[in-house]
């Protein structure tokens, strides 16, 4: 065992952490901290905290002790990390979450008293859910967003206007960004509301050396388009951070097109569940992501073969999170900050995506001979999407970002349309199954059969040739569909009928 081995082993997780917050009080000693950090020691660290965030709850919450006992699990016989992944059961919204009678019960020692907000889910899955956060947590994300933006963004030596335009209200990615965003940025929160963030633009160009713009992905799409004839985007260093939902490469082509190469375009990936900082790009793996994007080979290394729809790559802080992948592909979630008011253990998300060591990860670009020098020593996390946000068409996946890549990817159409779409699958008269997909067009744009058999074109020709185990079928499609496999239903902007809420459900 290493030096650095002992150290975990024989440390209590207590002791160590208030070494590291002693160290991290100021955000340069904290970045400084990060960024020397051992890998090694960060792995080790993370599965310790782990094993003592379920011991904490077995001792304190007796719904969760409820939870074992029917799951048959010996809390003695959790001992090591390798226990931990195969003796405790996976947790999710329906098993445990609901089995609650309020929210007290999710609480170590029913102990609301240190709650400093509540967060409210967006629903996306069914009926909203409530998510509580103590001052020590929402403290230590205001601290690691403050490193973040700068080793991004640079934000310490750029005066930086930080514009905030997810929406406002219980929902957590608003409310959460408008409470730890401004360490070194000034912050404005106008919500989704493209007039405000023009006018934003055009009255503090002068006062502010860059801006970076918060949304969620289709309102920045059309903040860009809409913007067009208001603002000159090039004449400004306007940088973007995207959450929410996944980003498509072609998005992020598009998005430089319209703004420029200086532009920084980072995606950042959480959820009211587990909190919305601590799993972001970095400029390491956009790249890797963008080199995934066109050498298929290195594609299936890096994402285990899941490359149908590119997955979005994150690097992860490991003293936030331990993370693993189910039999089903699906992320598995630890909330390990020993600050944490309502633990979660062994979380399912329902997202599909894996987990790459930073060790794993080096090695694979060593063989690829890509040489590229990471800053953060963390692990990575890629995501393919919702496990339940996949359409199955003829035993091939097809995933909304999948379908959003392919509209980005074509100017001629993606400049008609603002990228909301309705995903299923119907059945004609003779029963064969159809990909349906529902598009909204921008107001001024009118819909026409000619403009709905390009959607159709484009979309079936990119599907057979990068859904891999769909081409196969193709000569079998082709006799029994006398058209296109696919068909294409365009809504005039006033009269889509699917926008309900924050997010938009592609399926």
């Amino acid at each position: 065992m290493s030096l650095l081995g002992y150290l975990v082993k024989f440390m209590s997780v207590e002791l160590m952490e208030k070494y590291i917050r002693y160290r991290s009080k100021d955000p340069k000693k904290l970045e400084k901290q990060l960024l020397n950090a051992n890998p090694e020691f960060l792995q080790l660290l993370s599965q310790k905290k782990a094993l003592y965030i379920f011991n904490k709850a077995v001792n304190e919450i007796e719904l969760y002790k409820k939870f074992l006992r029917k799951n048959q699990v010996v809390v003695q016989s959790i001992k090591t990390i390798a226990d931990f992944r195969k003796k405790i059961p996976i947790m999710d919204k329906e098993n445990y979450i609901k089995e609650a009678k309020d929210i007290r019960e999710l609480c170590f020692n029913k102990d609301i008293s240190k709650i400093n907000i509540l967060f409210e889910s967006s629903g996306y899955t069914g009926k909203p859910s409530i998510w509580p956060k103590t001052k020590e947590e929402e403290e230590q994300e205001k601290k690691y967003v403050t490193v973040g933006l700068d080793i991004i963004y640079k934000t310490y030596d750029k005066r930086t206007l930080f514009i905030n335009t997810f929406a406002l209200g219980s929902w957590v990615t608003g409310v959460e960004l408008a409470r730890i965003s401004d360490g070194h940025c000034t912050l404005i929160n106008p919500g989704p509301n493209e007039g405000e963030v023009y006018e934003i633009i055009k009255n503090f160009s002068k006062d502010f050396d860059q801006f970076i713009i918060a949304g969620y992905p289709p309102f920045i799409k059309n903040l860009i388009d809409k913007g067009g004839s208001i603002i000159n985007w090039k004449e400004h260093t306007i940088h973007f951070l995207l959450g929410a939902e996944g980003m498509p490469e072609e998005l992020r082509d598009y998005i430089f097109e319209q703004v420029g190469e200086k532009a920084i375009v980072m995606s950042g990936y959480g959820a009211s569940d587990i909190g919305i900082t601590g799993i972001n790009e970095t400029k390491e793996t956009v790249l890797i992501r963008r080199l995934a994007r066109d050498n298929p080979q290195f594609n299936k290394e890096i994402f285990n073969g899941h490359h149908r729809s590119l997955p979005m790559l994150f690097q992860y802080d490991p003293l936030s999170y331990f993370i693993e992948v189910n039999e089903k592909n699906e992320l598995v979630f630890t909330t390990i900050n020993i600050n944490i008011a309502m633990p979660l253990i062994r979380y399912n998300l329902k997202d599909t995506g894996g987990v790459i060591s930073y060790d794993k990860m080096t090695d694979v670009l060593k063989r690829h001979k890509i040489d590229i020098k990471f800053e953060f020593p963390f692990p990575f996390m890629y995501l393919i999407g919702r496990s339940d946000g996949a359409i199955n068409f003829f035993g091939s996946l097809v995933y909304p970002n999948f379908i959003n890549g392919v509209i980005y990817k074509n100017k001629k159409l993606r400049s008609k349309t603002t990228n909301n779409f309705k995903l299923s699958v119907k059945y004609d008269k003779e029963h064969k199954p159809i990909l349906s997909i529902d598009i909204q067009l921008k107001k001024g744009v009118k819909k026409s059969k000619m403009l709905s058999r390009s959607f159709e074109r484009l979309i079936e020709s990119e599907m057979f040739d990068k859904i891999e185990d769909l081409l196969p079928k193709k000569k079998l499609l082709s006799k029994m569909y006398k058209q296109s496999i696919i068909k294409v239903r365009l809504y005039s902007f006033d009269k889509y009928p699917y926008i309900s809420g924050i997010k938009i459900k592609y399926k």
